[in-house]
């Protein structure tokens, strides 16, 4: 290559040097922007904590609050069957004055609960009941009752499954092995499967539907000789701000099982009605 030739490719290559070398300064430039971005990027993303070194408090999700009227459960006894009996005439209008007075509860069947101070809240039950139900009260527990199967000396009566759940969830702290807290309701639990688990646990507490109580009470896998307590939960409410005894339904079964025989037998002799 002559070397006119050489100078010429030289220059022109020269020049091609120094056409790209702005251009080169751009792509520099838009790399260090695009690095920068990428840095701010990550240092405002939060740092994942290993959990099984570190994790960040976890915040408690906030409950809401229960529905309650308390208003019935400081009733005294006198007060609260009169209530009882205006609810009967209210939902069972068709029954000659006779029949209504069947199905009356008297005064005496329940226990003065009054005294009780603080709220009629599910956190509060288990105190309660230490301090009214008679077998919590005393902490009975006798060697005949440790040999029964199906025989609470407790039953809480409630309305629906979900709240009989919770009433459940409040009470867990007197289960132990020989003394159970067992759930009575329709709702996922057929009849023969809660008369199978009656037949083969040993319950001290008993939380259900009166329906499904009832039910079991019948068909004899429900026994009745250790209990002392029946409590009615008066004072949660549903989302429709209705009692137990403001769903003409729930009213029925629950007077149909205080009325039943070798139940309205005991009824404020053996066997006391709590309201909470």
């Amino acid at each position: 290559m002559s070397d006119t030739n050489e100078g010429k490719l030289l220059q022109t290559m020269d020049g091609e040097t120094r056409a790209k070398s702005p251009l080169n300064k751009r792509k520099r430039k838009r790399e260090k922007e695009k690095a920068n971005r990428q840095l701010s990027e990550k240092k405002a993303k939060p740092v994942k904590l290993d959990r099984r070194t570190s994790s960040p408090p976890q915040l408690k999700r906030p409950t809401k609050p229960e529905q309650l009227d308390e208003s019935i459960a400081q009733m005294d006894p006198s007060l609260t069957a009169d209530y009882i009996s205006q609810r009967i005439k209210k939902f069972e209008k068709d029954l000659s004055a006779v029949e209504l007075e069947d199905r009356f509860i008297p005064a005496s069947a329940f226990l003065d609960t009054t005294s009780y101070n603080n709220s009629r809240t599910l956190a509060n039950l288990s105190e309660y009941l230490e301090q009214f139900s008679p077998s919590l009260a005393r902490n009975k527990e006798t060697n005949e009752a440790l040999n029964t199967t199906g025989a609470p000396h407790t039953i809480i009566v409630t309305a629906a499954a979900l709240r009989a759940t919770d009433l459940a969830r409040a009470v867990k702290r007197f289960q132990t092995k020989d003394s159970m807290v067992a759930k009575f309701f329709s709702k996922h639990i057929k009849l023969s499967e809660a008369i199978g688990l009656c037949n083969n646990i040993k319950i001290g507490v008993g939380v259900g539907t009166p329906a499904r109580i009832l039910a079991l009470i019948r068909e004899g896998a429900l026994k009745l000789e250790r209990l002392d307590a029946i409590v009615l939960d008066m004072s949660g409410l549903n989302k429709k701000r209705q009692g137990i005894f403001d769903i003409r339904e729930t009213h029925k079964d629950i007077l149909d099982l205080l009325n039943e025989p070798v139940i309205k037998s005991s009824l404020g002799d053996k066997i006391r009605l709590l309201v909470y």
